[in-house]
């Protein structure tokens, strides 16, 4: 399909936040008529086809959002142990015990790193 087909418009492009390089907006038909040389199956099967697109697709979605969770979990728990307010660091004010028993208010402990917390 093709934009300068007849009764086929783009509509705003959505501004994202993370995916900037996919361009994505709505794709608005209004009494558009697609040749059966662009169709990409039978006529009345399109919705199964894009259903059917979808099962191949979402589970490389789905790991693409796992890798950056945990980048960014990794990210803020190494923030986390540099950054001092008050004199203590914030990885370490509410959550000592998660990392070791060893930590103090003023200083991480070597193995309180990325990783390193009970439970992951």
């Amino acid at each position: 399909m093709e934009k300068g087909f007849p009764g086929v418009s783009l509509g705003k492009k959505e501004d994202m936040m993370g995916q900037r390089a996919s361009y994505t907006c709505d794709i608005n038909m209004d009494e558009a008529e697609i040749p059966v040389a662009n169709r990409l199956g039978e006529e009345g099967t399109g919705f199964y086809l894009a259903m059917r697109t979808f099962q191949h697709t979402r589970p490389a979605i789905a790991a693409g959002a796992v890798g950056v969770s945990q980048c960014a979990l990794d990210h803020s728990l190494r923030y986390s142990l540099e950054r001092k307010t008050f004199g203590t660091f914030i990885g370490i004010t509410r959550a000592c015990s998660s990392c070791s028993p060893t930590c103090s208010a003023t200083s991480p402990p070597a193995d309180c790193s990325p990783g390193t917390a009970r439970g992951s």
